[in-house]
C-alpha cells in the first residue's frame, strides 16, 4: 500500500486545523451578575388578629432589591393558611436596573378562619427572561408569624418620666395564671401596642437592669386598654432609723435617719427630701429635711436627726424618705421601723432585755442576802 509523502500529510493537517478554527462555535449563554434580595420589617412583625379582621393600614413592609445591571420583572408569591388574604400575592413588579421598591403588607382574615399559630411566607422570584442573550434568575424569601385569636383585647402602653417626658426602657410582659408568671412578650422603646388573649397580666419595665416601673392589668374580650407607666430612676436606698441614747442612760433622745440617694438616669431637677413619719400605723408628721440642687448619676449618702414633736412615746415608729421636685414624687424609700417598749419612751428596751434581766437578778440576790442577816445573828 502506497502512503502520501510526509510533506503532503503535513500540508493536509495544517489545512484541517485552519478549517476547524473558521467554523463558528455555538454562542454560550451569558448569565447576568448581581441578584435580587428582600428585606423590611415584615419578618420582625408578629401579626395578631381575630377572624374577620381586615387591616386598613400597614403594620409592616417588604423591600425588594434588583441588584442586576439590567431591568427585570419580579413576582411576589405568598404562602398563608386558608382564609388569610395578603395584598401582595401574585403581584408582578417592573424593576429598573439597580433599584429597590418598598411595598406595604396588608392582611385580611375571613370570618371562618381557624384560630391558631401560623407562619406567613413572602417570596420574590425573577420572572424568567433572556435579554440580549443574558439569562436572569433568582429568588428570595421572608417568613413571619401570625397568631389568630378566638377572642382578644387591645393594650397600648407608653412610659414617661415623673416630669412627663418620654422614657425608653425595656418592657417585659407576663401572663399570670394561678399566681404563676409566664413570658408573653418583650418590647423595646418603653412602649407597646399589641393584641392579647383575655386574662391577667403583669408588665415590668427595666432600665440598665433596674426595675423602674411595674403594673398589673386584666384584658377582657374586645377591650381597648391604654396604660401610662411612670419610670422611677431615682432610688432611696438603705434607710435606717438608729436610736441615739442620752449619755449614761438607756433613754432615747433622738433617731438618726441614714439613707443613700441613687440616680440611674439623667441629672434630676432640684429636689426636696421629705421625712414621712407614722406612729402605730397612723400618720404622725411630714417634714422637709433638706433641699438639694439635683442629683447626678451615681450615689449620695445623707443623714438627718429626728425628734417627735411631742417627745418619744411607747409604740412603733415608721419612717420613709420621699424625694420630690415641684411636688412630683421622683423616688421613695422602703419603710424603716423603730419600736419603743417603755412608758413615755423614756427607755429604749429593744435589744437590751438581757441587760435588764441580769440587773434584776443581781438586785434579787442582794435583797435575799440582806433578808438573811437578822436570822444569822440569832
Amino acid at each position: 500500500m502506497d502512503f502520501p509523502p510526509p510533506k503532503r500529510i503535513r500540508t493536509l493537517g495544517v489545512f484541517l486545523c485552519l478549517l476547524v478554527l473558521l467554523i463558528p462555535a455555538p454562542a454560550a449563554q451569558a448569565q447576568s451578575t448581581g441578584g435580587i434580595a428582600i428585606s423590611g420589617s415584615f419578618y420582625r412583625h408578629h401579626y395578631k388578629m381575630i377572624p374577620g379582621e381586615k387591616m386598613e393600614s400597614s403594620q409592616a413592609e417588604i423591600v425588594v432589591y434588583n441588584n442586576y445591571n439590567l431591568a427585570i420583572q419580579v413576582k411576589i408569591t405568598a404562602t398563608a393558611p386558608k382564609g388569610v388574604e395578603i395584598n401582595l400575592a401574585d403581584q408582578v413588579l417592573d424593576m429598573p436596573a439597580n433599584t429597590n421598591q418598598t411595598l406595604p403588607v396588608l392582611i385580611n382574615l375571613a370570618e371562618e378562619v381557624v384560630p391558631g399559630e401560623y407562619e406567613i411566607r413572602l417570596a420574590a422570584d425573577v420572572v424568567p427572561s433572556n435579554v440580549q442573550g443574558v439569562s436572569v434568575v433568582g429568588s428570595a424569601e421572608l417568613v413571619t408569624h401570625l397568631t389568630i385569636f378566638g377572642e382578644s383585647g387591645k393594650i397600648a402602653v407608653n412610659t414617661i418620666t415623673p416630669d412627663n417626658q418620654p422614657f425608653y426602657g425595656l418592657l417585659r410582659l407576663f401572663r399570670k395564671e394561678n399566681e404563676q408568671l409566664s413570658p408573653a412578650g418583650e418590647f423595646t422603646g418603653g412602649a407597646l401596642d399589641d393584641r392579647l388573649v383575655p386574662g391577667d397580666y403583669v408588665l415590668i419595665e427595666y432600665y440598665n437592669g433596674e426595675t423602674v416601673a411595674e403594673t398589673q392589668f386584666t384584658i377582657a374580650p374586645d377591650d381597648d386598654k391604654k396604660v401610662t407607666l411612670t419610670a422611677q430612676t431615682l432610688f432611696v436606698d438603705g434607710l435606717s432609723a438608729v436610736p441615739v441614747m442620752r449619755e449614761g442612760t438607756q433613754n432615747i433622745s433622738s433617731a438618726r435617719i441614714d439613707y443613700t440617694l441613687r440616680n440611674i438616669f439623667e441629672t434630676t431637677a432640684p429636689l426636696t427630701l421629705k421625712l414621712v413619719v407614722s406612729y402605730n400605723g397612723s400618720p404622725l408628721e411630714e417634714l422637709d429635711m433638706v433641699t438639694i440642687p439635683g442629683i447626678d448619676l451615681g450615689t449620695q449618702s445623707n443623714r438627718f436627726t429626728y425628734i417627735p414633736p411631742e417627745g418619744w412615746k411607747n409604740g412603733k415608729y415608721s419612717f420613709e424618705v420621699h424625694a420630690l421636685s415641684g411636688g412630683i414624687l421622683y423616688g421613695k424609700s422602703k419603710p424603716s421601723e423603730l419600736e419603743l417598749s417603755t412608758a413615755n419612751g423614756a427607755d429604749w428596751l429593744s435589744g437590751n432585755v438581757p441587760l435588764f434581766g441580769a440587773a434584776g437578778l443581781v438586785i434579787m440576790v442582794i435583797l435575799y442576802v440582806l433578808a438573811r442577816k437578822p436570822l444569822l445573828k440569832k
